[in-house]
């Protein structure tokens, strides 16, 4: 039987509307002060539970706007021959951590890690190949290296099979909680 082997993936999360952001840290702000300034009974027409509840609005219309990109490593030559291409430049900091020119393989290597765009759980149009370069050049430096961190753990980070406390934790025998 020969051996199938899937490449790691990763998902990153792009919120479309970042005022959205914004708007939710103001109010969780005001709701997380009003929750320690409160009291007396919160059926006293209290403010708390309406500010929580915009809080969560805020929450759901992110998650409406939010664009899910699966990037998935690029098969073991494909990367050496990007990092053989593209050696580091003595003049920048950030090339002699990576060990190469890093703005360079993120320009290539991240529309060529994309390999589909979901959004509410529905494919998204997206053409990596011909739809990348304008939608990076709105995103923040942020959002953009968001990208490159995870094409970078798909492709140099470990993969050892993971553990979850949570899920251990919630499957003990009952006895033992």
């Amino acid at each position: 039987m020969a051996l199938k082997l899937k490449r790691p993936q990763k998902n990153v999360d792009l919120c479309l509307d970042g005022t959205l952001r914004s708007a939710w840290q103001e109010a969780d702000a005001r709701l997380a002060l009003l929750r320690k300034q409160r009291f007396g009974d919160d059926r006293l027409n209290s403010p708390v539970k309406a500010l929580a509840q915009e809080v969560i609005d805020l929450q759901e219309q992110m998650k409406a706007e939010t664009v899910t990109f699966t990037i998935q490593g690029l098969p073991r030559t494909e990367w050496a021959d990007l990092i053989t291409e593209n050696p580091e430049r003595d003049d920048t900091p950030t090339d002699k951590s990576y060990g190469f020119n890093a703005t360079a393989v993120a320009g290539k290597s991240i529309p060529a890690s994309i390999v589909s765009a979901t959004q509410n759980g529905e494919p998204v149009e997206f053409n990596a190949a011909t739809d990348w370069d304008a939608l990076a050049d709105e995103m923040t430096d942020q959002q953009y290296e968001e990208f490159f961190i995870a094409v970078l753990n798909v492709n140099r980070g470990r993969l050892d099979i993971p553990f979850s406390t949570n899920a251990s934790l919630e499957m003990r025998p009952s006895a033992e909680s």
